[in-house]
């Protein structure tokens, strides 16, 4: 793990994804990399040291030049003071803080090495490999209260419950931990939010304003998307996909267009959330999809003030906007996220943050459901070794 001739007084490890992303968080582990990090951080606020803090407060200053937020944290299988180091996600940053820290002889160590290093158990292993791949603020923070024990807790309370045969209060406690998986195993990957609606009726504009650049092909003619185009925007702190599809017909003879059309239908489907387009215009699009939707009316700058007025009276709820004058986006991005990130949600405690966890879960409900106990408990003890 380390590197030249004197052996090092500890270890950092990159936690979150390599990229460039919202948010990197470092830890500073190892028999002496407290005391490294003590001296090299400067408080924003007074003169109180880093040693003085008590475990999980949060403390804000600087990290040789940058800003950063720091945190105390005593390792339960060393019983050693480490730190966490949470900064801007940019690659020259987290490289900088590295660089500094080895002239310090902090060695750079990989999230294996960590993991190892650590003896750290099956679930919260799953949840830092998760927050390896997070790129987002939000995303992160959920991630880390599961490698911290969140979900560990909760899993004991329904294993607690099952040992005490009482096997109502164990479903029960299943079910609303299974409702958070949606949300949970998206937060690595990302919520994925489709655009569906007619030709040139404005999706690729749309995810160019939302994104902030020119992304997707926009062109005056009709049905010039074909593929499905993915672009991954963050939302109050939350990862975001949003597809750009081909425009939805009825009918055509173009054997590429109905490919496109193909596609874009699948999109619609694996999707968590489908925005469906119509120009404020036109009479509403009728189409049902299977993921939640939310009825977006388009080109509000061309429309007139009778057309915005009908459309806003829709049952539907529209969110209307004009992507070209920028109007009605911060409302609309507000809806996306209240959607696939509802509040109550986000700030739980434990969620089922992986697809491999949610199929074992599930299973562990189906064996409660058909009385079988044993394979229940067998299921679920395997996440807590």
């Amino acid at each position: 793990m380390g590197a030249g001739h004197a052996l090092p007084a500890g270890f950092v490890t990159r936690m979150t994804a390599e990229g460039p992303g919202a948010i990197g968080v470092l830890r500073i582990w190892g028999a002496s990399a407290f005391e490294v990090a003590d001296r090299v951080f400067r408080p924003r606020i007074g003169r109180r040291p880093l040693r003085d803090s008590a475990p999980g407060e949060l403390r804000l200053g600087w990290f040789g030049g940058d800003e950063v937020v720091a945190v105390l944290i005593q390792e339960e299988s060393t019983g050693l003071m480490e730190v966490e180091i949470q900064g801007h996600g940019s690659e020259l940053l987290l490289d900088a803080l590295i660089e500094l820290l080895a002239k310090h002889r902090i060695a750079s160590a990989s999230r294996d090495d960590y993991i190892k290093a650590h003896g750290i158990r099956r679930l919260e292993r799953l949840a830092i490999e998760k927050l390896g791949q997070s790129t987002t603020t939000r995303s992160a923070n959920v991630l880390y209260r599961q490698s911290r024990g969140a979900m560990r807790a909760n899993l004991e309370k329904i294993g607690v419950a099952i040992d005490a045969n009482d096997i109502e209060a164990a479903a029960l406690e299943l079910d609303d931990l299974l409702r958070t998986a949606d949300f949970g195993t998206r937060l690595a990957s990302g919520f994925r939010v489709a655009l569906a609606g007619p030709p040139n009726v404005g999706k690729s504009t749309l995810i160019n304003a939302l994104a902030g650049f020119e992304r997707s092909v926009v062109s005056p003619t009709p049905g010039t998307t074909r593929d499905a185009v993915d672009v991954a925007v963050v939302l109050d702190g939350w990862p975001i996909v949003l597809t750009d599809t081909a425009g939805l017909r009825a009918a055509t003879a173009d054997p590429l267009e109905a490919e496109g059309i193909r596609i874009a239908r699948e999109e619609h489907r694996r999707a968590d959330l489908v925005l469906k387009m119509t120009e404020c215009s036109s009479e509403p699009d009728l189409c049902e999809y299977d993921a939640r939707t939310i009825d977006v009316r388009t080109k509000a700058d061309l429309a007139t003030d009778e057309e915005i007025e009908r459309a806003a009276r829709m049952a539907s709820g529209p969110v209307i906007v004009s992507a070209q004058a920028g109007d009605g986006l911060e409302g609309l991005m507000e809806r996306i996220v209240q959607t696939v990130a509802p509040i109550e949600l986000a700030e739980r405690s434990a969620v089922v943050f992986d697809e491999s966890l949610a199929r074992s879960l599930r299973e562990v409900r189906l064996n409660l459901s058909n009385g079988e106990i044993d394979s229940a408990r067998s299921d679920l003890w395997h996440w807590l070794e």
